[in-house]
């Protein structure tokens, strides 16, 4: 039994002996360098981040400011449509931190005339058909009704084919097109009656209705 301690012990003294004498021959270990690039042509090019795609905002020209008490029933959203303005005004213009209102707060509201568009205009359909839109109602393809980027929720236009003359009168009850070139989505219904299920795409002017 100490014969075979005594070796054991012999074996892991020559090991160890082994490996020092390899890592003297190969030198102290040496930690890889780093060089920096010193060309341009050489240095990393960082990719810039992909561009989100930029829709301007359509602004209208104020027509009178009054002051507006907050009621007890009353949301910001509310107010909104009621006055016909979009909830961030009502934040830029009394320099709030958030959508929240207290009953009796003070708020200052203007009235906006919105200016005429023209531009292209879509619709969309079987895909949005019974989902909610940006006022919270679902959805019907079947009635007359428009998406806008930009005017208030609840605001009545007048669309017109600018081909062929027709027009409809209908609310702004949802959010879109949120594509380049186009500046108004119609419902189903609503290209049904001016024309637009077929081409796709027609020419339009919009004008609010005050």
């Amino acid at each position: 039994m100490k014969g075979k301690i005594f070796w054991s012990v012999i074996f892991v003294f020559s090991v160890l002996f082994l490996l020092y004498e390899e890592r003297g021959k190969s030198g102290p270990a040496v930690s890889p360098q780093i060089t920096q690039a010193t060309d341009e042509e050489d240095a990393p090019v960082e990719k810039p981040p992909p561009k989100k795609k930029f829709f301007p905002r359509l602004e209208g020209k104020v027509l009178k400011r009054f002051i507006y008490q907050v009621r007890e029933e009353d949301c910001i959203y509310s107010i909104a449509r009621k006055y016909k303005v979009r909830p961030d005004h009502i934040v830029i213009w009394n320099n709030l931190e958030s959508d929240i209102i207290q009953p009796g707060q003070k708020l200052v509201i203007k009235k906006i005339k919105w200016p005429t568009q023209r531009g292209v205009a879509s619709w969309y359909g079987p895909g949005f058909h019974g989902k909610a839109m940006a006022n919270n109602k679902i959805y019907n393809q079947n009635k007359i009704l428009v998406a806008h980027r930009d005017l208030p929720l609840g605001t009545w236009v007048e669309v017109k084919n600018a081909l062929t003359g027709n027009y409809i009168w209908a609310p702004v009850l949802d959010r879109g097109p949120y594509v380049e070139g186009r500046i108004v989505d119609l419902s189903k219904g609503a290209a049904k009656l001016l024309g637009v299920i077929e081409p796709g795409l027609v020419p339009v002017e919009i004008r609010p209705l005050s």
